[in-house]
């Protein structure tokens, strides 16, 4: 007598224990997939800030962005011909992310050109952002403060949810208001916005310094968009106040 078959009530059981078993296992994997992104992304992200910084010893400045004036881009960015004037997008598409900000300015493949050539403070891979699918680097704004002086780059990080620009900033009633929106793990590993850091070579406080007004403090800051001190107004005083309680808890 040969083996017995398995029943089709068997191949049911074992295929309905597979599908539990796989509905257990993929979130757990995408999950543990996002937290390395996560250490990627912060561990390129702490090799830019050290790029920037001797990029402004050498050159007195962090490098300008395509936003910036034409001194400037000569200046700290072509310099003596080694990167583009010009934004260039490559391959096309959007590298997986879902942009909230022109890409050709802030996301432009050769941005952190003057970071990579022709002296390398950084390798080219370190300065891709995790979360995209390899083509699209972190993102750049410098900011400029009259015609000839850079007060501060900002680079970032689209973050888990792939949205890329939740770093804008908006004017509002009452002074200069911060819209931004840092990840914060809070409900989850996936959870909206994004996370970012600063070179300053702004030195003054508040509210002179541009670095200071636009993103505090320099590594991430929770989402603002509270009347702090219920004036009906949310400006400057309200920033004060956050920061006041920041440091409290974060020092310095």
């Amino acid at each position: 007598m040969g083996p017995r078959a398995f029943s089709l009530v068997e191949i049911l059981i074992v295929l309905c224990l597979v599908l539990i078993l796989a509905l257990i296992a993929i979130p757990s994997f995408w999950e543990a997939k996002e937290i390395s992104n996560l250490s990627v992304a912060r561990a390129r992200m702490e090799a830019m800030e050290q790029a920037l910084v001797l990029h402004q010893t050498d050159w007195g400045s962090v490098p300008a962005d395509f936003n910036d004036p034409f001194s400037l881009v000569n200046q700290y960015r072509v310099r003596n011909g080694e990167c583009s004037q010009v934004p260039g997008l490559s391959p096309p598409g959007n590298g997986g992310l879902t942009f909230l900000v022109d890409r050709t300015s802030h996301y432009a493949v050769n941005i952190h050109c003057p970071l990579t050539t022709p002296a390398a403070y950084i390798t080219p891979p370190e300065t891709i952002d995790p979360f995209s699918d390899g083509t699209v680097p972190f993102g750049y704004d410098s900011r400029v403060a009259g015609a000839d002086t850079i007060q501060y780059g900002g680079f970032f990080s689209a973050g888990p949810d792939k949205v890329a620009g939740d770093w804008l900033r908006g004017s509002g009633t009452g002074g200069y208001v911060l819209n931004g929106l840092a990840y914060s793990p809070t409900n989850g590993v996936h959870s909206r916005g994004e996370f970012w850091g600063t070179v300053s070579t702004c030195t003054a406080e508040p509210p002179n310094c541009f670095v200071d007004q636009d993103f505090r403090p320099r590594k991430v800051y929770p989402a603002w968009d509270t009347d702090i001190n219920e004036d009906g107004i949310t400006d400057n005083n309200d920033l004060f106040l956050l920061l006041a309680d920041w440091r409290k808890v974060s020092g310095p």
